[in-house]
């Protein structure tokens, strides 16, 4: 069932937009974490930072992005990176790719960047276990999860390739009505 499970995981029951939650550090904003392929973004110091098929979040201050969770009620993992020194410079990284496109880039691809795991195709799963390894896996919090949900779903690059060419479809054919 899962590609890979968090050992413990603190479930965020009441998560106050206002708070200053996750407003130090940097943590992996793993979206949809219950469904297949789940998307990926991360955060540094309340600057939230996301690879999209229709573009990319740059900067976004982090209350936007917890608005969105509160209001959609979307099942998210968050998770600690430690050791700052590991991760190259985000806005940086980010603005060397425009968009996610299929058999090209995914939401993961400037992340494996920014933790020195460029040049092999990576799913999630893969990127957590090497950061397990290296001892750089913080805290782990779940936002709108059921609690014994303790994990990534098993799924492979066909399943990100087949989502990203939908979603190229769906922004292709949204200009034709």
């Amino acid at each position: 069932m899962y590609s890979f499970e968090f050992e413990n995981i603190t479930p965020i029951t009441s998560f106050q937009v206002e708070n200053s939650l996750f407003e130090q550090g940097i943590y992996l904003w793993i979206w949809h974490a219950n469904k297949i392929p789940p998307h990926i973004g991360i955060s540094e110091n309340g600057c939230y930072y996301s690879l999209k098929v229709n573009g990319k979040d740059e900067g976004l201050p982090l209350k936007k992005v917890k608005n969105i969770i509160v209001a959609k009620k979307i099942g998210v993992f968050i998770v600690e990176l430690k050791e700052d020194n590991l991760i190259k410079n985000i806005p940086k990284t980010f603005s060397l790719f425009e968009k996610a496109v299929s058999n090209q880039t995914s939401c993961l691809t400037p992340i494996q960047e920014l933790l020195g795991f460029s040049g092999e195709r990576m799913i999630l799963a893969q990127l957590l276990n090497k950061i397990r390894k290296n001892n750089t896996l913080g805290e782990v919090f779940s936002i709108n999860l059921e609690c014994d949900f303790n994990g990534i779903l098993a799924y492979g690059n066909d399943e990100i390739e087949a989502r990203l060419k939908h979603l190229e479809n769906v922004k292709r054919n949204k200009g034709l009505y």
